[in-house]
């Protein structure tokens, strides 16, 4: 697999044989290309998700039953590796939403008048972006504190040169010129990072930030965090950056 513009046209050889050129790698469950938007993956993750929706729905009768179905067989695959839906595109991310809207919308009838965030409150589920965003941060404080599989962890900064309010225990942001770099996890939750409340920041246990992240993310405070515009369509599929 080759990881640029140009077209890689050096043939390699391994033992007198060629190598063969693949357009896409399943690697662990992700599906990988060469542009890294993981626009197949998303097709491949939706297209499973709905069948296994259109299982649940026919073979299964009351409410209760087909929404603890979609939490235990649906929604992990729609949020497995949620880091790397920073590298998707916003149509991609769209598409995956989708998949919990519509679902939502069969589960409680056509005649609902209730709109997909009103239909998650009844229901008592999160919007996929919302749980992404709190399960990213999530790992990402376990990184921080080296409790994730990752071997170079982020820089945290206690006594940062500039004594300015709300500026300790910020992350050293990744400096980046291409395009696809910013896309990273590590860069675009670095930001949100330190965007987020000090006392969130400064948790003494990674418990206490579960507990403290969960009740941010769940409070009006998260549209002024997001700078999401005060429409309840923005909270549908959350910003780009998600």
């Amino acid at each position: 697999m080759h990881f640029g513009k140009h077209p890689y046209k050096l043939q390699l050889h391994l033992n007198e044989c060629r190598v063969q050129t693949l357009e896409s790698v399943r690697d662990l469950g992700i599906n990988y290309t060469g542009s890294l938007n993981f626009e197949e993956h998303a097709s491949s993750i939706i297209s499973k998700s709905r069948r296994l929706i259109g299982f649940i729905m026919k073979n299964f009768f009351t409410t209760e039953g087909k929404l603890t179905l979609y939490k235990i067989c649906v929604r992990p695959s729609l949020e497995y590796c949620s880091f790397v839906f920073s590298n998707m595109n916003i149509t991609d991310k769209i598409r995956v939403e989708d998949v919990q809207r519509r679902f939502t919308r069969q589960l409680l009838g056509c005649n609902s008048n209730l709109d997909y965030t009103d239909r998650c409150k009844h229901l008592s589920l999160e919007p996929l972006w919302r749980r992404r965003l709190k399960n990213n941060l999530i790992f990402l404080c376990k990184a921080i504190y080296g409790l994730s599989f990752l071997t170079s962890c982020p820089t945290i900064t206690h006594d940062p040169a500039y004594r300015l309010r709300n500026n300790a225990y910020t992350l050293l942001t990744v400096k980046h010129q291409k395009q696809m770099r910013c896309k990273f996890f590590i860069v675009r939750y670095s930001l949100l990072w330190n965007r987020l409340p000090m006392p969130i920041r400064n948790c003494d246990t990674f418990t206490r930030f579960k507990k403290l992240i969960t009740l941010f993310l769940d409070s009006k405070e998260l549209q002024h965090f997001l700078e999401l515009p005060p429409t309840n369509e923005a909270l549908y599929y959350g910003p780009p950056s998600i």
